[in-house]
């Protein structure tokens, strides 16, 4: 990223790049003006703890399960689509990704008929060796871990699998394009951010318990 920007002309002492662990980005906090964190709400809490005690401004990108609502009246073909984009775009490692489907269960069968072989035709793989790949590799190992467990998780509280569901074998992090259904609140899935290639789906009988259930977490 550094190198795009000062191709772009972006002054190359403006743009620093610093790695490191917690004792680095409290050190980089002590010396800023202002800080915009995106991690997890465990390190965001600290970030801005730290913020608040110099008084300097602090802008928090944090997890979360941020929930997607298909209605009695929806359009299922523009549904489909937007669940396949928000759930899997950069194999669902984005911040504002589609972490769970609240569906009434009157429209369930139609979006699935239209969901599933969308998402059955993801591919994944490393595009830079294969053609006509859609889906990448989970961030590192650890991820892709969180990612299994969530799943496992889900199938032995009752959730089924409609597709997908398992770790790729062979080089990379890699996890396949996952559909669940019958899933439940008490379910990790539902609960903790899994930010990979899982789409929990959660059916109601009305609108209210759906927005009670979106606005749970």
């Amino acid at each position: 990223s550094r190198e795009i920007f000062i191709a772009g002309g972006v002054p190359a002492d403006l743009f620093q790049v610093v790695h490191g662990y917690g004792d680095t980005g409290a050190a980089v906090i002590e010396h800023a003006d202002m800080i915009e964190f995106t991690g997890s709400v465990a390190t965001g809490r600290k970030v801005a703890a730290q913020c608040g005690e110099r008084l300097i401004p602090c802008v928090t990108e944090l997890g979360g399960k941020a929930p997607a609502l298909i209605l009695e009246d929806a359009n299922i073909d523009r549904a489909a689509n937007a669940l396949t984009w928000g759930a899997f775009a950069n194999c669902g490692q984005v911040c504002a990704s589609v972490e769970r489907v609240l569906v009434h269960r009157s429209v369930l069968p139609a979006l699935l008929d239209r969901l599933i072989p969308q998402v059955a035709a993801l591919k994944p793989g490393d595009s830079q060796t294969e053609p006509n790949v859609q889906i990448g590799p989970l961030n590192n190992r650890r991820q892709r871990d969180i990612v299994d467990s969530r799943v496992k998780d889900a199938v032995s509280k009752g959730a089924k699998v409609l597709l997908g569901g398992n770790v790729i074998d062979g080089p990379g992090n890699f996890f396949e394009p996952t559909i669940l259904i019958d899933v439940t609140p008490e379910m990790d899935v539902v609960n903790l951010e899994t930010f990979g290639p899982v789409l929990p789906i959660m059916t109601f009988n009305d609108e209210a318990e759906m927005i009670k259930e979106a606005n749970r977490s």
